[in-house]
């Protein structure tokens, strides 16, 4: 996350924004950002929600969170959630809630060096669905001041990211980026400069040697993941690690993947013998 810190002290410096900042400066008109004090905005992208009690079942606790107007995207689970109201949200004890806000942009290193300070060469760059932007900042030994800026919109399915340079030396030279759009599994890539793609869990587009005298323009059109995708998607990942007998959590998953619609798969899961934390866990993206 060094780039990512780095950026949001060097806009701490200029700019006076805090890296933790509260709800109420962003929600100032909504009651519940005064009233979920735990709860915070991280260098302007991401809302935390911390958890701070004991777990109540098999290292499982929940907590609830409160989700301003919009799309919200868990960074750890890639779970989904519509804002404007409270969610309960369950989680093991090494997780909590941290949720890139739709149009979010959140850039990681991904050179895999342990705790080095050196600008990476290798970049991961997390696109969430919206309109949003987002300023790299890097500087060098010799204070060479250099930024990269991604600008993201989105319009009628089709999801745009323009990555720009102000390079005064400090960006490394032939870096790599890859990006990763968080929100689509599939979809038509369109790029003015050649780039490959990549289909997992999301879809990523790698462009292998940057030119900083270039505009880059990647547009990818799409089809919206349905809800009953997203609590699917969220049960194959949450019984892994669910504690009972294998027979039966594989038999529960395989009833969930077979669920035709969001109230035959509220009902397997109501009609379910697990705990009722692992049933939150199940329905809490409906």
């Amino acid at each position: 996350m060094i780039p990512y810190l780095y950026s949001g002290t060097y806009r701490n410096s200029k700019d006076g924004l805090a890296l933790i900042e509260p709800l109420y400066y962003y929600y100032p008109e909504d009651e519940r950002a005064y009233e979920y004090k735990n709860e915070y905005i991280f260098n302007g992208q991401l809302l935390v929600a911390p958890i701070t009690k004991h777990s109540s079942y098999k290292h499982m606790t929940s907590i609830k969170v409160f989700l301003p107007e919009g799309t919200w995207t868990d960074i750890f689970t890639n779970d989904v959630y519509e804002g404007n109201k409270v969610v309960t949200m369950v989680r093991p004890l090494d997780y909590i809630p941290v949720l890139a806000k739709e149009g979010g942009i959140f850039i990681l290193s991904k050179d895999n060096k342990g705790n080095s300070i050196a600008n990476p060469f290798h970049l991961e760059v997390n696109v969430y669905n919206g309109n949003g932007s987002f300023t790299l900042y890097e500087d060098n030994e010799l204070k060479d001041e250099s930024f990269t800026f991604f600008e993201t919109y989105n319009e009628d399915n089709i999801q745009h990211l323009s990555i720009m340079f102000n390079d005064n030396g400090a960006i490394r030279k032939n870096r790599k980026l890859t990006i990763n759009f968080k929100n689509i599994v599939e979809g038509e890539v369109y790029c003015n400069e050649n780039v490959k793609v990549k289909h997992k869990e999301f879809l990523s587009v790698i462009i292998d040697k940057i030119d900083t005298t270039k505009i880059y323009e990647v547009q990818v059109s799409y089809k919206d993941i349905s809800k009953l995708d997203i609590l699917k998607r969220q049960a194959k990942e949450s019984i892994t690690f669910f504690e009972g007998k294998n027979e039966e959590r594989v038999e529960l998953l395989n009833k969930l993947m077979e669920a035709k619609s969001i109230s035959e798969f509220i009902k397997i899961v109501n009609d379910s013998n697990i705990h009722k934390i692992y049933k939150q866990r199940l329905k809490e993206c409906r």
